[in-house]
């Protein structure tokens, strides 16, 4: 029977955000789809994660870092705590995984294999002190400064451009700012490869995809045209949708229904979390469910709060997050597109190496689980019939359709104009543009 699907909300330019130390390669293929849905699950996937020694103290007490490894880890929990903060329904997103799942895996895990070998050539140079201090930083920023939709933590922190840095001059070429000189990014707006310079001074013109000045942001107006870096302003204060000033990340210009283009900034809807057991929950509502509860759907953007952690076997209904307890997934839950009424389904666990990929949840089917749901460590192999949940082992030359299922953390050359797309292959990632 036909279920209602939810709306795509912008998750994967959040998981853009964790990726944004990871660069892809110049002229992959990939599309967004498939960039987001591979740099899921997998934390156990990363080379060396066993054998890496820990700085000493936890994320919040480090004052350095020695390797990549402990800083990825680092990265993904205080990424997922800003977000948590900041973003409270992005957890819906993730459900029925762990946040983290979504951010270390085995696309980032070969990004730092490279790097790792091109700090020990000379080429890029790692800077513990200012890892610390930019994971300091993302900790500490305001949720004003988080924008989903263009997330880079080198505009919240100097350190952040800084902790892993090239030594090209303004003008070299690149694909990525890492290997740009400290104080430069790689301007790939126009051309891959781009080359190091400078972030633009504020008041001077910028086009979409350039760096401006720490705090500015490339204002564009909405009728199109070059832009101009600004300093956007904070909720309450005058904006101008074609003239400016912009709002803050966070925020959007609310010009009313009277179709101008002035108007006052406001923060943008971002649902908590927090209704009670019992209460009423969802978009229509204005409120999604305290921790622990779970908001039962009965139409597309109403529901109740109910507790979470049905166990298996037993019947659960369509929910956002899932209903079901730690390890288990709610199998055929959704809204009947007919009717309209909330059709159960029942707890099973999440599939793991060998079994056969779950369905994408009916609620959230172009979210982070879109190409099939398996365990944290395992990728969904849409190439085989039916498609498995497979470790990240396959060599380079099989055939894929993510990166994750093969050990070199790349899949390249996916035929993205047919439908289905057809498969590439496994093979060394080379750099993309960032």
């Amino acid at each position: 029977m036909p279920l209602t699907k939810w709306t795509r909300l912008g998750w994967f330019s959040t998981i853009a955000f964790s990726l944004a130390l990871a660069a892809g390669a110049c002229g992959g293929g990939d599309d967004d789809d498939d960039t987001t849905a591979d740099a899921a699950p997998g934390a156990d996937a990363t080379p060396g994660a066993d054998a890496a020694t820990p700085d000493a103290g936890t994320p919040d007490a480090r004052t350095s870092y020695t390797n990549l490894d402990d800083l990825a880890r680092d990265y993904s929990a205080v990424l997922c705590d800003k977000l948590a903060e900041c973003v409270p329904v992005f957890d819906i997103f993730a459900s029925p995984l762990e946040c983290s799942s979504l951010f270390y895996g085995r696309e980032l895990a070969a990004a730092i294999d490279r790097w790792q070998k091109e700090i020990d050539a000379g080429e890029l140079t790692f800077d513990g002190d200012k890892a610390a201090e930019c994971l300091a930083a993302l900790r500490a920023a305001d949720c004003s400064r988080i924008d989903v939709e263009d997330l880079d933590p080198r505009q919240l922190s100097p350190a952040c451009g800084e902790m892993l840095t090239g030594n090209r001059g303004d003008g070299d070429a690149c694909t990525d700012s890492v290997y740009c000189a400290p104080q430069l990014y790689c301007d790939t707006s126009s051309a891959c490869p781009g080359t190091c310079a400078a972030p633009i001074a504020v008041g001077e013109t910028c086009v979409s995809g350039q760096r401006c000045a720490a705090g500015a942001v490339c204002f564009v107006p909405e009728s199109g045209g070059d832009g101009t870096c600004t300093m956007p302003v904070g909720d309450g204060e005058a904006c101008d949708v074609e003239t400016g000033p912009p709002c803050a990340p966070s925020s959007e210009c609310d010009t009313g229904s009277a179709g101008g283009t002035a108007g006052t900034c406001a923060p943008q809807v971002n649902i908590p979390l927090t209704a009670d057991d019992g209460e009423a929950c969802g978009p229509a509502s204005g409120a999604l469910c305290k921790p622990g509860l779970t908001c039962a759907l009965a139409t597309p953007s109403s529901g109740t709060c109910r507790p979470d952690g049905i166990q298996q076997g037993q019947q659960c209904p369509p929910a956002l997050p899932d209903a079901c307890a730690p390890g288990l997934y709610c199998d055929g839950a959704g809204i009947d597109e007919t009717t309209g009424a909330p059709v159960s389904g029942t707890c099973k666990p999440i599939p793991d190496e060998g079994k056969a990929c779950a369905e994408p949840p009916a609620l959230l089917p172009d979210g982070p689980h879109e190409d099939g749901l398996c365990t944290a460590d395992t990728y969904c192999d849409r190439t085989a019939s039916p498609p498995t949940c497979v470790a990240p082992t396959k060599a380079n030359g099989a055939a894929c359709l993510a990166h994750g299922v093969c050990a070199s953390g790349y899949c390249g050359d996916i035929g993205y104009d047919s439908d289905p797309p057809t498969p590439g292959t496994c093979q060394d990632p080379v750099d993309l543009c960032d």
